[in-house]
């Protein structure tokens, strides 16, 4: 079973998320959801996740933070999402500046639907 770790501060994207991927991976997946990146911090090692999937813009500790600190404890595949001010230059910047950091993967909210099983099946088929 892949672990999921999902890091989102509103819950409709934590919600969507574990559903979109439940009804694509079924069984084969384990999902944790974390509406606080401070809590997810401090959990990381204990949970212990195959994916981590997080969104950037959050209060106390951003997605910049995560992933950097994520990165620094496993090699592992990371996923960044953001919204900000989707379709813009902003959210094209925001996901570019996820990859500096260090996210393996960078994906718009507004494409979760379609791009996010996509990817996750390419990181499943990657650890086979």
């Amino acid at each position: 079973m892949i672990k999921i770790m999902v890091i989102d501060d509103q819950k409709i994207f934590l919600d969507y998320i574990a559903i979109v991927l439940k009804d694509t991976f079924d069984s084969k997946v384990d999902i944790s959801t974390y509406g606080d990146s401070v809590l997810a911090m401090n959990t990381f090692e204990e949970i212990d996740p195959d994916i981590v999937i997080t969104d950037i813009y959050m209060p106390k500790v951003d997605g910049f933070k995560l992933i950097t600190h994520f990165k620094s404890h496993k090699k592992i595949p990371i996923i960044a999402l953001s919204s900000a001010t989707v379709g813009s230059d902003n959210t094209n910047n925001t996901l570019a500046m996820a990859k500096a950091v260090g996210s393996d993967y960078a994906i718009s909210k507004s494409d979760l639907a379609f791009k996010l099983p996509e990817v996750v099946l390419d990181i499943i088929q990657n650890m086979e």
